[in-house]
């Protein structure tokens, strides 16, 4: 297997000439807001075997998320010229935020690993995973959610705990009632 090695000086030209090409060739004009970027102090892509590994300060951008993490592993779809798997570990933490009606929310989650599949919109956080979802500018709008495993839909924003045999139980905190008028 043949990998080239790059690190921070030459990181910007990987990604513009490798990556984003890629990403940007096959993304119809109408997806623009769903293309990736990927930043690190060393990634190493492996053009025959279509991957991407990323150490060190790693950071996965686009479409108002943020994934930051020590390692990441990426998988791309040579076909569609797109991100089709994004495997991360160690100090992972995701960061999305998002207006539904009109609220605004932030949804964070901390793991100590996660699988990200942008075709279908659901990061998987597992290891010890936290999520929390807040309301921007209201105190007391949080929800949290605590367990092993937890399935975040991006697109349907949806949150799915499951629990492990060794888990003992999954735990949620809801915000407490809001008082009438």
């Amino acid at each position: 297997m043949r990998q080239a090695l790059i690190t921070r000086p030459g990181l910007i030209v990987l990604l513009a000439g490798a990556v984003g090409l890629i990403i940007l060739a096959a993304a119809p004009a109408q997806e623009q807001s769903r293309r990736l970027q990927v930043t690190a102090d060393e990634i190493a892509f492996d053009l025959p075997q279509a991957t991407l590994t990323a150490k060190n300060k790693v950071r996965l951008t686009g479409d108002g998320l943020l994934l930051t993490c020590d390692s990441l592993k990426a998988r791309l779809d040579q076909e569609k010229g797109e991100i089709a798997a994004v495997d991360a570990e160690q100090n992972v933490r995701f960061q999305m935020r998002y207006q539904q009606q009109d609220q605004k929310w932030l949804v964070t989650a901390v793991s100590k690993r996660a699988r990200f599949d942008p075709a279908q919109g659901l990061l998987t956080a597992e290891g010890g995973a936290t999520v929390e979802v807040s309301a921007e500018g209201q105190q007391g709008q949080q929800y949290r959610l605590v367990g092993d495993k937890i399935e975040f839909d991006i697109n349907q924003r949806v949150l799915v705990a499951r629990k492990e045999q060794q888990q003992p139980e999954i735990e949620i905190t809801l915000p407490p009632a809001q008082e009438g008028p």
